[in-house]
Formats: C-alpha cells, structure tokens, sequence
C-alpha cells in the first residue's frame, strides 16, 4: 500500500463526509480502549527525539505533527481511530531533503505502525505497515501479524543507549519478504528497541530494494504527554 500523508488525511475526511448522512445515528467505535496501553506512548506535539545514525554519522529529528482522533464510517459502526502523526527529518544538512512520516496507530493493546518514506515513480510514499509493531505490555515471544513475521525477542532490563539510562527495554524483530506476482516487493529485517518511557530508542532498518540502510541511536529526547 502507498500513501503519501496529504492522502491519508483527504481519505479519511471524504470517507467521513461522505457517510455522515448514513452514519451519523450508528454507533461509534472507539479503538483506542486500553489506556494501560496509550498513557507510556501518548506523546503530544512538542514531544521529539534526536538520532544518530552510527551507519553514516547523520543526526536525524523526529517530531509529532498531529495527535488525533479519526472518525471513519464503516457499514455499521463509525471506528474511532487515535493516530499520532511522526515527522522525520535530516537536521545536520547530510540529505536535508530527506523525510519520513511515522503514523502510530492505537487498537486495543496494540500498537501498529506506518511508515511512509521515499517517493515511487508514480509520486507516492512508500507505505511500510508493522501491524501491530508491538503489544503492551511487553512479553517475550511472537506477535501475531496480519502477513509479517514478528516477535520480541528479549526485555531488557536495564540498558543504556547513547549515556541515556533506561528500564526494560523491549527488543522487537520485524521481518517481511513479499516478492508476489502482481505484487510491489517489499522486503524488510529490522530491529526496535522500545522503551515504555521513551519510546524508540534505537532502531535497525534495513530495506535493500528500497535503499533503507540506517541504525539510529537515541541522541536526547523532549515528551509531552
């Protein structure tokens, strides 16, 4: 699936508008439920983090755009869902056009995840989905995913990444290889270290068919929740 964010935003505004008529007296469904879940990871705008990429030495901004709540109208329910909108950034002027758009998605006590980066030659991002990238809390073993292989591998129990001090520290294996016919390949192995406080604190990404080769290391960090 490719999106660009000016997309996903249009797409859920029609969809929405054009149900409000045949929707407006169902019943709402909210999917964000478990606040176990949303309280360590609802970071509001003004929260971001700095990397170091220890691949190419580059220092990278992450930073919440929008934390937002989504209604959109199904056959008989409108799902309600809660979304935080994640912009990367090249900051040290290595690729200063260089971006990515990080969607995290809330559903029950599940955490999945989009991320858009690079443009095709039609003009769309390319759309990678961890669905769910994780579960919390956080235990040890597979994680059910709609077409990936995924698992945690290990909970840290005390770490430091970067001279930043930290508690259990979950370390999740993402891995897809879809060369389908008919099919855009997409192809990914990579590692997330997440903390409950924090949230990523380093990050292994390696997409060869995309030229996605990067190993971020938490650099300081500012939450707003």
């Amino acid at each position: 699936m490719k999106r660009s964010f000016s997309a996903i935003i249009i797409l859920c505004v029609v969809a929405l508008f054009s149900n409000c008529n045949k929707t407006k007296h169902l019943p709402v469904q909210e999917l964000d439920v478990d606040t176990a879940v949303t309280s360590p990871f609802n970071y509001k705008p003004g929260s971001y983090w700095i990397y170091t990429d220890t691949m190419s030495g580059r220092t990278d901004s992450f930073y919440v755009r929008a934390n937002s709540f989504i209604q959109v109208g199904a056959s008989d329910v409108i799902n309600d869902y809660h979304k935080i909108f994640i912009a990367e950034h090249n900051i040290d002027g290595t690729n200063a056009a260089d971006s990515a758009l990080w969607v995290w998605d809330f559903e029950g006590y599940s955490i999945n995840v989009d991320y858009y980066y690079g443009v095709d030659i039609l003009g769309w991002k390319t759309d990678v989905s961890y669905s769910p990238l994780f579960f919390s809390p956080f235990v040890v073993g597979p994680i059910i995913t709609t077409a990936d292989t995924a698992s945690i591998t290990a909970i840290l129990p005390v770490d430091t990444i970067s001279h930043i001090p930290m508690s259990e520290v979950a370390v999740i294996h993402q891995y897809a290889a879809d060369t389908a016919v008919g099919k855009t390949s997409t192809t990914f192995d990579d590692v997330f270290y997440v903390n409950d406080t924090l949230g990523m604190v380093q990050m292994s990404l390696n997409h060869p068919l995309q030229g996605i080769n990067r190993f971020w290391k938490l650099k300081r960090y500012s939450i707003v929740r």
